[in-house]
């Protein structure tokens, strides 16, 4: 039986690929043949391989193997490419093709081949083809593949049925994924743990605990092939850290141990970072990531990236700043390779710079592991010796080429130096990887010269790398000037010549809600009640632009909600009461809760306005019952 499912469109789209294909250059064509069989494990029978001659060169090498081009000067023959053969031959060159080695166009081509040369397709051709659609995540091909394979006669396998999930996997197609398993369980046939597991990434990708614990129950109860490896535990840590779930992860990692399942990297990687979302369990992360070292295994990367977040979280800025100088030497030396560790690196270096307290002992101090590794790491970074002139070692020059433009001192403690060495982090980000910075990074970086009591550095940081929507106005709402910054006093930090160097470049960020929040809490911090009302006013004006319209409105209630949570803070710090229960009353659309709302009802009652305190009270009261419902 041919493959039903190609359509004219399909053959159109053949044609325009052959059209679109470079002509073989004549004197390749008639070059010597150089490589007369495949690499060993290659198993091209002897009828396909007198038919693709020359080209047999693609796949000579085992580690580098070409089948795309392999395929495409086979197809070139026309219908002599697989005409003739026996089906049983084509089968066999087609399993010697590895998983994600060839494209669409590649499939298209064999899908040619194959029907020019009168082959059915079989119950291993349906599988062939299914099994790289999918991995192509091309849904739609995959089901009708499915769906001749059926009507041909044929009974799905348990693999036809791993590759019609994996590809509603990858899609994200949850309610498609659970129709497959319930068609699977009703032919007797139980998902392998690759299918298991595949389901599992899927809920972690769409944050479903519910559903992802119900797979991993099954996995664990339906059968004794199909019990949980450390790749499924290691999808499910995943899962808990992008729910914050720590006890949860807790617990898994208390299975694995149980069940002799021997972590990975992958494994203490993850669980160290799942206890840096919470301040009680920092501790513990450390001792997770001692324990790649007591387990043999060799941290990564990943490791030190988590490192960072551990260090970030416990407000220890002088590791915060080692691990990620450690992290530029981790970079690739590659042409293609980033300048800069990413945006992740970045956010903790500037998260650490932003909780940063003087007199805050970070709790890896009172830890056994964590000071060992606190040590150690400190030890692999010379702050000191950062910008001197000589090295004799070449190999230290090179890594001092690469680092970031940090103060060379071991410690910084005051909030000019905290200024000065955030500004050229940031400026060298911006000039190295502008891919490391957007709007999560640039609130962050504005927060700093908040948290250090600098309000004209946050409006210079503001100006400087923000710009309203244009649909508001060039620069129609203009945040006061900051203090003209030629003037030096004796506690002045030179910038670094990092900051210098972004002087000419035209990049800024569009200023959205969550940058006027930022703003807005700025001026609470302040106590400035202009720099507030500018934030309202130009959000207000936001709010009009097509950017915020396109918005569903969903999103749009979440944001406004936030900004007016942020906006009855600011006026209950400035005082303005009055003016805060004026936007608590004519926004009762939102989840206002006393939790929230308590700093201004205990304000209220203060000075005397019960009846204020009690229109609050009220509608937190209404707000409780709706959730109770």
């Amino acid at each position: 039986m041919l493959m039903p499912f190609i359509t004219s469109s399909w053959l159109q789209r053949q044609a325009l690929f052959d059209a679109s294909l470079p002509t073989s250059d004549s004197t390749e064509a008639d070059a010597l043949v150089l490589f007369s069989e495949p690499a060993r494990g290659i198993n091209v029978p002897a009828p396909i391989l007198e038919r693709i001659g020359d080209s047999v060169k693609y796949i000579h090498v085992k580690d580098n193997q070409n089948w795309n081009a392999l395929i495409s000067e086979l197809s070139a023959k026309g219908s002599d490419a697989f005409q003739g053969l026996e089906i049983t031959d084509v089968c066999t060159f087609l399993t010697n093709i590895p998983t994600g080695a060839i494209d669409e166009h590649s499939l298209l081509q064999l899908n040619k081949m194959i029907t020019d040369a009168q082959i059915p397709y079989n119950t291993m051709i349906y599988d062939f083809m299914m099994k790289h659609y999918a991995e192509l995540n091309h849904p739609v091909i995959v089901q009708k593949l499915f769906d001749n394979a059926i009507a041909s006669g044929i009974k799905p396998s348990k693999y036809y049925y791993g590759h019609l999930i994996k590809v509603y996997c990858k899609s994200q197609n949850i309610d498609r994924v659970n129709i497959s398993l319930n068609k699977m369980f009703a032919s007797g046939l139980e998902p392998s743990k690759k299918v298991y597991t595949n389901v599992l990434q899927m809920c972690v990708n769409l944050k479903d605990e519910n559903e992802a614990n119900e797979v991993f129950s099954m996995m664990k109860f339906r059968s004794l092939q199909s019990q949980p490896d450390v790749e499924a535990y290691n999808t499910m840590l995943q899962l808990c850290a992008r729910t914050s779930n720590v006890h949860r992860a807790l617990d898994l990692y208390q299975e694995m141990i149980d069940a002799n399942i021997t972590p990975t990297v992958f494994t203490f990687n993850t669980l160290a970072q799942v206890c840096s979302k919470d301040p009680k369990f920092l501790n513990r992360g450390w001792q997770f990531i001692h324990s790649i070292h007591t387990s043999n295994l060799e941290p990564n990367k990943s490791t030190f990236q988590t490192m960072l977040r551990l260090a970030a979280r416990d407000g220890d800025l002088e590791l915060a700043r080692a691990l990620y100088i450690k992290l530029f030497e981790l970079i690739p030396q590659t042409i293609n390779s980033p300048r800069t560790p990413g945006p992740e690196a970045l956010n903790y270096l500037l998260i650490a710079y932003r909780d940063f307290k003087p007199d805050h002992t970070p709790q890896i101090k009172f830890s056994k592991e964590g000071a060992i590794i606190r040590r150690n790491v400190l030890a692999m970074v010379d702050f000191m010796g950062l910008y001197q002139d000589i090295v004799d070692d070449l190999e230290i020059t090179k890594k001092r080429e690469r680092y970031p433009p940090m103060l060379p001192v071991k410690g910084i403690f005051m909030p000019q130096h905290i200024i000065a060495e955030s500004n050229a982090v940031w400026a060298f980000n911006v000039a190295n990887d502008l891919k490391s910075v957007g709007i999560d990074t640039l609130q962050v970086y504005l927060r700093i010269a908040v948290e250090v009591g600098d309000k004209e550095e946050f409006l210079r940081r503001w100006d400087k790398w923000t710009f309203a929507n244009e649909e508001i106005g060039k620069n129609e709402i203009i945040i006061e000037e900051a203090e003209d910054e030629s003037v030096q006093t004796e506690d002045t930090v030179v910038a670094p010549p990092a900051i210098h160097g972004v002087e000419g470049l035209n990049f800024k960020v569009e200023r959205e809600s969550s940058l006027y929040v930022t703003l807005l809490s700025a001026g609470k911090r302040f106590g400035d009640e202009k720099m507030c009302q500018r934030a309202w006013t130009e959000r207000g004006k936001y709010r009009k632009t097509s950017a915020y319209q396109s918005l569903d409105n969903r999103s749009k209630k979440k944001l406004d909600f936030q900004f007016s949570r942020e906006m009855v803070l600011a006026l209950t710090q400035l005082k303005l009461y009055t003016d805060a229960v004026g936007v608590v009353l004519a926004s009762t659309q939102f989840p206002w809760s006393f939790y929230i709302l308590k700093p201004l009802y205990v304000a209220l009652e203060e000075i005397g306005d019960h009846k204020n305190a009690r229109e609050i009270s009220i509608v937190c009261s209404q707000n409780d019952k709706r959730r109770r419902r």
